[in-house]
């Protein structure tokens, strides 16, 4: 079982439930946050997926997201994910 910290931005909070949704459909544990939170750290058994879009550029708490992503990204548990249109493809099959 894959425990999957996906983190968002406000903006992207739509396409994060979708996302979330499909990964619960395929056997994940699932924690998102969207900026509610400050992007807490990914605990110990999660691997951090980061939605990247126009959203998270513009979005008040780029830093802090930045932060989890670098984070992540140094002990190797980081999957980015980001272009809607490939994500609702991808979220269709």
């Amino acid at each position: 079982m894959h425990h999957i910290y996906l983190i968002a931005a406000e903006g992207d909070a739509e396409v994060a439930s979708e996302l979330e949704v499909f990964l619960k459909r395929r056997g994940c544990v699932v924690r998102v946050d969207t900026g509610s939170h400050f992007f807490a750290p990914a605990r110990p058994q999660e691997k951090t997926v980061a939605l990247w879009s126009f959203n998270t550029r513009m979005s008040t708490k780029q830093v802090m997201f930045s932060n989890r992503a670098i984070d992540a990204l140094a002990e190797n548990e980081l999957d980015m994910a980001g272009k809607r249109q490939k994500l609702q493809q991808a979220l269709q099959a």
